[in-house]
């Protein structure tokens, strides 16, 4: 299951305050992780870094980068090597 940390709010807001107001819960995915161990739990929602995936790849199965591989191509064009011990990147 992806499942995106934030929730979004349908009316009143521009998508880019929707990106920005409601909170992120990564407790709750975590939360359902816990609960739901026989499930595959890919958390999104503005993964901007090596470390925070680190941090959460403890507690759940896999993470989904989006807006931020758009941004930055080149700053994640080193993941294969550095999460998943691939011997070269693409």
């Amino acid at each position: 299951f992806i499942i995106h940390a934030r929730l979004a709010v349908l009316s009143g807001l521009t998508p880019d305050k929707n990106r920005q107001i409601p909170p992120l819960r990564y407790d709750l995915v975590l939360r359902l992780a816990q609960d739901y161990p026989e499930l595959k739990i890919i958390l999104n929602g503005e993964i901007t870094d090596y470390d925070q995936i680190n941090q959460l790849n403890s507690s759940i199965q896999g993470v989904m980068v989006g807006r931020d591989i758009c941004k930055r191509p080149w700053f994640w064009a080193q993941a294969d090597s550095l999460l998943l011990d691939a011997t070269s990147d693409p």
